[in-house]
């Protein structure tokens, strides 16, 4: 495991925290973190971050325990106060399930309790202030039901947990939705953005470029998989094989299986956030 610190432009900071064959990021302006990191490296983190400074709030973008698995340990070591969408209160209040590989990675998901839920309408957006800036939350679905990403029109940068990821999207969680992703991604941009702060591979110039290109790869699959018989030669060169080792790895839950799956509607949200959100929350059929 190891901790690196870069300074950006326009007084952002990034965090990013390795564990094993990943990463994850998370960004600070000011007193201001977006995201607290992995449960498994928390503690370590504390005294990195106190480099920069004393830390008031934490936005949390979704319930994954890579970008909210650090608060409780957080909360602890400085007093800071977290701010959560009321989309992924019912998770991060009382946990979920997590496979194996995930614990494996980022280390065991606490529950947490928020100081502020930030009542951010369905598929809209909500403006947000801190010390440091006047920000956007908007929800921003398809990977999670409750993902947001955070906006700061001042810094033309966007916050985009895990919206972005790749330009060429190749694999999908087994309970992503494809259709409300390339939603989410339309309605992203539509703003003007330059740095696209991803939580796992950030793009610090001409993000904008990039999230289009994923949206028009994401565009040509659907086409392709809307013909008859969609030729298997084609979508191999769009999305290149199956990755053996995710899919073993992770129990099936990141494969290309599931994002053709997805792209063609055949969705299969899990049991434990239907107990917790509902059918069509899951599934992000918020117009139910």
């Amino acid at each position: 495991m190891f901790l690196r610190r870069y300074i950006l432009d326009k007084g952002i900071i990034a965090y990013e925290v390795r564990k094993r064959f990943m990463s994850a990021w998370l960004y600070r302006i000011g007193h201001t973190l977006i995201d607290s990191g992995p449960p498994a490296v928390a503690k370590k983190l504390v005294p990195f971050i106190l480099q920069d400074g004393e830390v008031d709030d934490i936005f949390i973008s979704h319930h994954h325990e890579d970008h909210s698995g650090g608060v409780r340990t957080l909360q602890k070591a400085l007093g800071v106060q977290v701010h959560v969408s009321q989309y992924a209160v019912p998770l991060t209040r009382s946990g979920f399930r997590a496979y194996p590989y995930q614990r494996f990675i980022w280390g065991k998901f606490e529950p947490f309790e928020e100081d502020s839920v930030l009542d951010v309408p369905a598929l809209g957006y909500l403006p947000w202030s801190t010390a440091d800036g006047d920000f956007i939350v908007l929800h921003a679905p398809g990977h999670s039901h409750d993902m947001t990403v955070l906006y700061d029109p001042a810094r033309r940068a966007i916050f985009s947990a895990d919206l972005y990821l790749s330009s060429k999207q190749r694999l999908m969680r087994r309970d992503e939705v494809f259709e409300v992703t390339l939603e989410s991604l339309k309605r992203v941009l539509r703003l003007d953005i330059d740095m696209l702060l991803c939580g796992h591979r950030p793009v610090f110039h001409e993000g904008k470029a990039r999230l289009e290109q994923k949206l028009i790869h994401m565009q040509k699959l659907k086409s392709a998989l809307n013909q008859e018989n969609p030729d298997s030669q084609s979508l191999k060169k769009l999305i290149g094989p199956e990755d053996w080792v995710f899919k073993l790895a992770s129990f099936g839950n990141v494969s290309r299986d599931n994002l053709i799956a997805s792209a063609k509607g055949d969705l299969k949200a899990r049991p434990d956030i239907i107990e917790k959100v509902g059918l069509d929350w899951a599934l992000c059929r918020f117009e139910s």
